[in-house]
């Protein structure tokens, strides 16, 4: 860029960067890369500066993908910027000297614009060639491996401070455009060039510790030094207007959103979860095998590590944080490789008082269909099954009261439980589902979470037993709709199914109702109150062979109470008479008489070829939410709006 260099204006015609591209080598020794280092901010605050930056210099990329094979000034100013790396991590009094600082953290950035062309106009070979323009000797590493080495060294061994923290986003953001090639592949490549050399090459033995400081960067969520200067200096305010919703105040960021390096960083560390499930990938098992330690004294976490590839991690520390984050998509990702994978850390969440603050920001995605990412919802979803494949969760869940529930308009719901506000929302997916988007996949997952709850039902709220027979009572009567349509003369093939997805829906809620009565016949006064009330909608199903079974129970519960409820409302027939007839004659329950179902149990399995799901949403959530940009005509990996 140059000395002094410090606007978007006139890149075109700067004399350095017109030096840099041309086909003239430039020494090492030069003292151009001295001065081509130093320049001032320049202020990418919004989506739009970004976009005209790089249309700014796309043409210089152009001509420096073309004239760098002759000239070698890319793979030079590698070189200067590894070297400072090497100052930087040799001599820890380097980190406060400025000069030192900038001029790599300067070098960082050009590098990084660069490669952002490179990645989407090159092919991977030739990208990764032009690290390497001068032939290698038999016993020199590749220019290439040198970088994404330094990269991890960096990133790992440098303390993070007001000085150090732009090198820091300018490393992590590198590695994430390097993997951007993915981007313009039609379907996720499990054979990346770039990837497998950051799994294989020397900077893996980075691994655990490149990843415990992402996570470091992502808990701590420090805001960018108030008087930095940086070419992505996110300190203007008005940049938060990008990143929150239109419904949410920005007098508080750091409530909100990610800061530039906590926002990298998790984005990094999702990357390196979800590219590469197949290879020998540590920095995922890192991840998967991470386990609870204390706080050290200097604020970070611990950093034993074995050959096990794990370490230890302020598990409080991460829990505050992705409570904290819940509302973004890529926080759930995080809470799903946790939860399905990470046996020390699903421990540790069941032994938490607050638990509803890992699960209130997931039910409000659920609470807010219409509003929500469609991949974001099944995420959410996936999570709620795997916590409910627990039965200590599914117990715990029921005792836990005093929820903040403003944000849940409907109705005001004294005294709810968190599982009595699971099932209700479960439910209220389930009959939107059904009424708009009827996805199957969407009510199979509500469903099989609440079928791993129903024998842990205890004392349904009075709302959630009434949302379960008006959800039933809707399904019985579009079902005898459509029994009467396909019983025509023509029958129309997706009528039968429609047909059979509904008795299919209509079975399983009878099996939950059967498996919560059966197993908790004395806590579930609510759901036999609000079944004796809708009596009428199970004489039908009794005569029909799809239900005819499994409606025995519910029969065997209405001839016991229905008698005994007459016999012991003594005070009238309000509905608090009534329960109370209930709770006392559920006592003497002649459970014998019922019969007892198979146990109701579904387990998440995560699909053979999974990375075709997480790698493009991960994708998209990266091109809408980081501070980069990528020319949306040029992404092959998931549909783009311009």
């Amino acid at each position: 860029m140059g000395i002094n260099q410090s606007s978007l204006e006139n890149l075109h015609s700067n004399k350095y960067l017109g030096r840099f591209v041309g086909t003239q080598q430039i020494l090492r020794e030069d003292m151009f890369w001295n001065e081509f280092t130093q320049f001032s901010s320049l202020s990418l605050f919004t989506r739009d500066a970004i976009k005209l930056f790089k249309k700014d210099i796309e043409a210089l990329c152009k001509k420096l993908s073309t004239n760098t094979k002759a000239s070698g000034n890319f793979m030079t100013l590698v070189c200067i910027s590894n070297y400072c790396a090497r100052e930087l991590i040799s001599h820890s009094s380097n980190i406060n000297n400025s000069e030192i600082v900038n001029k790599f953290r300067n070098a960082l950035f050009i590098i990084r614009c660069c490669c952002e062309y490179f990645a989407e106009h090159l092919f991977e070979d030739d990208f990764i060639d032009l690290f390497n323009t001068v032939p290698l000797f038999d016993d020199q590493v590749s220019m290439f491996e040198e970088y994404i080495l330094v990269l991890s060294e960096v990133i790992s061994f440098v303390p993070v401070n007001s000085s150090t923290y732009y090198v820091h986003f300018e490393s992590i953001t590198s590695y994430i455009v390097l993997l951007s090639t993915q981007l313009f592949q039609p379907k996720p490549k499990e054979s990346s060039k770039i990837f497998l050399s950051i799994l294989h090459s020397k900077c893996s033995g980075n691994a655990i510790t490149v990843i415990q400081s992402c996570l470091h960067n992502y808990i701590k969520n420090d805001p960018p030094p108030s008087d930095s200067k940086s070419v992505v200096s996110w300190a203007a305010s008005g940049i938060w207007s990008m990143f929150v919703n239109d419904n949410q105040s920005t007098d508080s960021p750091s409530n909100l959103i990610l800061y530039p390096l906590a926002n990298h960083s998790f984005f990094l560390l999702n990357l390196f979860v979800f590219s590469s499930s197949k290879e020998h990938n540590l920095y995922r098992k890192a991840v998967l095998n991470c386990k609870p330690g204390k706080s050290s004294g200097s604020g970070e976490d611990d950093a034993t590590t074995n050959n096990d590839c794990s370490f230890t991690l302020n598990f409080n520390r991460l829990f505050s944080a992705l409570a904290r984050d819940l509302h973004m998509e890529q926080t759930v990702l995080l809470l799903y490789t946790m939860l399905h994978k990470n046996k020390s850390f699903v421990n540790y969440l069941l032994r938490q008082k607050d638990l509803e603050n890992i699960l209130l920001p997931l039910l409000k995605v659920l609470y807010d269909l219409e509003k929500s990412n469609p991949h974001s919802i099944y995420m959410v979803l996936i999570c709620i099954l795997i916590f409910t494949q627990d039965s200590t969760f599914n117990n715990i869940i029921h005792h836990k009261t005093g929820l903040d529930l403003s944000w849940y308009k409907e109705k005001k719901l004294i005294g709810i439980s968190l599982g009595s506000f699971i099932v209700l929302i479960l439910l209220r997916t389930i009959q939107f589902n059904m009424a708009k988007m009827r996805d199957k996949y969407l009510h199979t997952n509500c469903l099989a979470s609440l079928a791993n709850m129903a024998s842990n039902f205890t004392n349904l709220h009075p709302v959630v037993t009434q949302k379960l027979t008006v959800l039933l009572e809707q399904l019985i009567k579009r079902l005898s709709k459509l029994v009467t349509q396909t019983s025509k003369e023509v029958q129309e093939t997706k009528e039968v199914t429609d047909v059979e997805v509904l008795e299919e829906i209509i079975y399983m809620l009878l099996e939950i109702i059967n498996a919560s009565l059966f197993a908790n016949i004395e806590e579930s006064s609510n759901l036999i109150l609000s079944l004796l009330r809708n009596k009428e909608l199970f004489d039908g199903l009794a005569t029909k062979p799809k239900f005819k079974n499994i409606v025995t129970n519910i029969a065997v519960i209405f001839s016991y109470f229905g008698k005994n409820v007459n016999e012991l409302a003594e005070y009238g027939d309000s509905p608090d008479s009534i329960l109370t007839a209930i709770k006392q004659s559920s006592a003497a329950f002649p459970i014998q008489k019922m019969v007892k179902f198979p146990a109701l149990m579904f387990r998440y399995l995560e699909e053979e070829s999974a990375e075709e799901f997480f790698i493009p949403y991960l994708w998209s959530i990266i091109y809408k939410q980081s501070f980069l940009y990528w020319n949306s005509d040029r992404i092959l990996l998931f549909p783009t709006c311009p």
